[in-house]
């Protein structure tokens, strides 16, 4: 098992394209380091990456679901007051 994981591994490794591997990387979303044309990721650093990553979707989920209840209460409500 390499540290040090070039993007063809991490498209591997997280099943998707290529290209959109290096658009995270340019984008910050993911760690690497780019020596002359190419990215090198560090798989501890990476993996730590998409947790976080995840962590951070699932508490959106979370404020989405609950946003969701809120407004479908507040329509309740408003049915209610209306009758």
């Amino acid at each position: 098992m390499n540290d040090i994981l070039t993007t063809n591994e991490v498209a591997e490794l997280l099943q998707c394209e290529v290209q959109t591997v290096e658009d995270r990387l340019r984008g910050g979303d993911l760690p690497g380091v780019k020596f002359g044309r190419s990215w090198m990721c560090p798989r501890f650093a990476l993996l730590e990456a998409v947790n976080d990553l995840a962590r951070q979707n699932i508490r959106h989920t979370q404020v989405a679901i609950a946003v969701k209840q809120l407004s479908r209460g507040r329509k309740r409500l408003s049915t209610t007051l209306q009758a």
